[in-house]
């Protein structure tokens, strides 16, 4: 699939690859700009569910390393913890206690 979206004011599209998705992990990569290798794992119990995500970020040339630093620094200013939010939140009911 194709994703748009802004970084730092300047427009981006994505092309997104599913590697692998189960009810417990997903692992894409994305490719435009810069490119994101990331996995996510998720379990749960009775109480609550976690998850918890791998990203790895790269870019070439000068604005690909600038669109990558940015992103590396938004992820780290809590981009990341949204985005695991948000899926935890509508994993959760699925998750059964292991």
């Amino acid at each position: 699939m194709h994703v748009r979206g802004r970084l730092i004011g300047r427009p981006l599209e994505f092309e997104v690859v599913v590697r692998e998705a189960d009810d417990r992990k997903l692992t894409l990569s994305a490719s435009g700009p810069v490119r994101l290798d990331v996995e996510y794992l998720a379990t749960g119990c009775a109480d609550g569910s976690e998850v918890s995500a791998s990203v790895a970020v790269s870019g070439q040339g000068l604005w690909g390393r600038a669109l990558a630093h940015a992103t590396e620094t938004l992820l780290a200013a809590g981009a990341l913890r949204a985005a695991l939010d948000r899926i935890a939140h509508e994993i959760e009911p699925a998750l059964v206690c292991r």
